[in-house]
């Protein structure tokens, strides 16, 4: 994970377009001059600040109703970058295809078979999917997220790479 120092001088939700390289928040550290990357601990301050990660999620299906709510609790957090298609690409497959494969988490706000087409388009094991669609629900290899029916309660979801919301 990133552990940027936790001054910002950006705004608190960031939008990375398809296309542009993920850059995280240029962080400014208040004990030096400097401004850091976001991806290295600074040396400086390291712990004298509350040092937090910056996790980039990309919501499909952002401009639904369950999307545009996800996507407003989010913007307050300044521990979340919101990755963004634009418009005209947003239907587009390699654009798809690069922000599911850029977000550290992907909530997917799609009915059944398109959540199962972006799915399949995801080429890494890092991608956390949060699917809110029937698509997954009782498929093998994804959990269900009602903590009381696992063995291993709220931290069987918390390590799951593929959760299956119980409905949107």
């Amino acid at each position: 994970p990133t552990f940027p120092c936790s001054s910002t001088t950006s705004p608190p939700l960031r939008q990375k377009p398809i296309g542009a390289p993920f850059v995280p928040r240029q962080r400014r550290c208040p004990t030096r001059s400097s401004v850091t990357s976001g991806r290295e601990t600074c040396a400086t301050c390291a712990g004298a600040q509350a040092h937090r990660p910056v996790t980039s999620v990309f919501i499909d299906g952002g401009h639904g109703t369950t999307g545009l709510e996800i996507r407003e609790r989010l913007a307050g957090r300044r521990d979340v970058a919101v990755i963004e298609i634009d418009n005209a690409r947003r239907r587009d497959a390699l654009a798809r295809r690069e922000a599911l494969n850029d977000a550290d988490i992907v909530i997917l706000c799609l009915p059944d078979d398109a959540a199962r087409e972006a799915v399949a388009l995801i080429a890494n094991d890092r991608t956390r999917v949060i699917d809110a669609s029937t698509a997954h629900r009782t498929a093998d290899g994804w959990v269900f997220s009602f903590h009381e029916i696992h063995t291993g309660g709220i931290e069987t979801i918390r390590a799951a790479k593929r959760v299956s919301n119980p409905g949107c």
